[in-house]
């Protein structure tokens, strides 16, 4: 059991990841699944009848739901990645990952990458995705472009955006979706992660189609 109780504005912190893991069970399973968390009406909160049982990807991003045991921290083995989407295996989502630390080793191997082949194109590159809907600017003499990155450990057929990456890549003409699929990652004993370049794909002057934009969750406004 957790030492102290988890509050509930706690796990509102990470309520849109917990709801991309039930979008995703959805999508593997079909509707209607079993989830532990409800977002409506009340807004974000568990279903307390069912809280016993919930899905190992929930438990791997609240921390306090995992129990205090001789399992995992330094004490788990070396763990390699496995691809996905090949071979009858489901395809994997660039951008959903369950485990925090995991997801943004993804993420910073995958923005490495695409600096390296912008530099190496010519282009000065700046990080801004701390601050911009979207991760790279880049430029090279009059010609500046936005570069939204996206990484996964498998094989890709699909990303998540959010709202603004769709709106931001609308309105700039030069927009760049960049895609690194297949990265390996291996975890140390000491639970930091490793990882190796993947497969990189650059979809330059990308657009949104809305044809291939499917909706995962919705905000509704109550009257």
């Amino acid at each position: 059991m957790p030492a102290a109780p988890l509050l509930l504005r706690e796990l509102e912190n990470s309520a849109s990841e917990i709801s991309a893991i039930k979008n995703q069970l959805v999508t593997d399973y079909g509707s209607p699944v079993y989830f532990p968390f409800q977002d409506g009406r009340g807004g974000f909160r568990p279903r307390e009848a069912y809280l016993a049982k919930v899905p190992k990807a929930v438990v791997d991003i609240i921390a306090g739901l995992r129990p205090e045991s001789g399992w995992g921290g330094l004490e788990q083995l070396l763990v390699s990645s496995q691809a996905g989407g090949r071979n009858g295996v489901k395809q994997a989502y660039a951008g959903f990952c369950a485990d925090p630390i995991l997801k943004k080793a993804i993420e910073i191997r995958a923005v490495r990458q695409a600096i390296a082949y912008y530099a190496a194109s010519g282009f000065s590159v700046e990080d801004v995705g701390a601050r911009e809907s979207y991760d790279l600017r880049v430029i090279r003499g009059d010609e500046i472009r936005h570069v939204e990155v996206k990484g996964s450990q498998g094989h890709v057929q699909k990303v998540i955006l959010t709202r603004n990456e769709v709106t931001h890549a609308n309105e700039f003409d030069r927009t760049d979706l960049v895609v690194v699929a297949d990265i390996r990652w291996e975890r140390r004993l000491d639970g930091s992660i490793s990882t190796e370049d993947g497969v990189m794909s650059v979809h330059p002057d990308w657009r949104p189609s809305p044809e291939n934009l499917k909706p995962l969750s919705y905000e509704y406004v109550l009257d």
